[in-house]
């Protein structure tokens, strides 16, 4: 908007939509609440940069996920039998952005198993979220919601 103090910007870091809380939060100047995913893009905002770190992205469903960390990406499918995510095609996108050749039908290299635990560790702390009460709204929440016209 005219009189903002940030221009319009392209970034390459890859950033993820559990940043927006974190980001207005910083913008406003409050305290993001403990457990939030994600880091303020502020800096992003002001020419710096964010610490590198891998991003998740998961389908609608929540059947396929991926995990992107240092220009390789590893997609899992959630296996309804075990009820747990199996890897199933990792690619190196900085050398094939098409993501033709499946670095992982062959010999899955021990960067991709790194990758698939750490994914774990992400679904497992979440699921611990959901078992922990993620879901309450507090008051001040259904303030803003309706101060924004949603209740």
């Amino acid at each position: 908007p005219a009189g903002a103090e940030f221009s319009p910007r392209t970034v390459t870091e890859p950033v993820q939509l559990v940043d927006l809380l974190p980001t207005m939060t910083a913008l406003f100047g409050l305290e993001t609440p403990d457990g939030v995913d994600g880091v303020s893009l502020e800096p992003l905002m002001r020419g710096g940069s964010v610490a590198k770190r891998p991003t998740f992205a998961q389908d609608s469903d929540g059947n396929i996920m991926c995990i992107v960390e240092d220009g390789y990406k590893l997609h899992l499918w959630y296996d309804t039998e075990d009820s747990s995510f199996k890897p199933y095609s990792y690619f190196h996108v900085d050398d094939d952005p098409g993501e033709m050749e499946n670095l992982w039908k062959n010999d899955p290299p021990r960067r991709a198993a790194k990758m698939f635990e750490r994914t774990q560790d992400y679904i497992d702390a979440h699921k611990e979220l959901e078992q922990g009460g993620v879901g309450t709204v507090f008051d001040y929440e259904v303030e803003i919601l309706e101060t924004l016209g949603y209740l």
